[in-house]
């Protein structure tokens, strides 16, 4: 068997994804999307990324792209700004989830 550990960061944003996508078109208010686990989790791996210069506030995005044309990437959500103390404690993110989040 094997095992490749790059690929957990990629199931972990598919399934927080996916998550997202079942509370929306389950009715779920997108006001409370934020108190979600999966949000969190999406907002725990933006906010392990390093700033750039002078940001006071950080936000995230999942696009649609195939990645073999140039269509513009399409926006599937777009979370709101958060500051970027919000999870200023947390270790920095690996190599991994800094590829897949750029």
């Amino acid at each position: 068997m094997l095992w490749n550990p790059g690929k957990r960061v990629a199931k972990v944003l598919w399934d927080a994804w996916l998550s997202i996508q079942y509370l929306t078109t389950e009715g779920v208010p997108a006001s409370r999307l934020p108190l979600s686990g999966a949000y969190m989790v999406l907002l725990n791996l933006a906010s392990r990324q390093p700033l750039q210069n002078r940001a006071v506030l950080r936000q995230f995005c999942i696009v649609r792209s195939t990645g073999f044309d140039n269509r513009i990437p399409e926006p599937l959500f777009v979370s709101l700004f958060h500051p970027p103390e919000v999870m200023q404690a947390a270790p920095r993110a690996n190599r991994a989830s800094a590829a897949i989040m750029t």
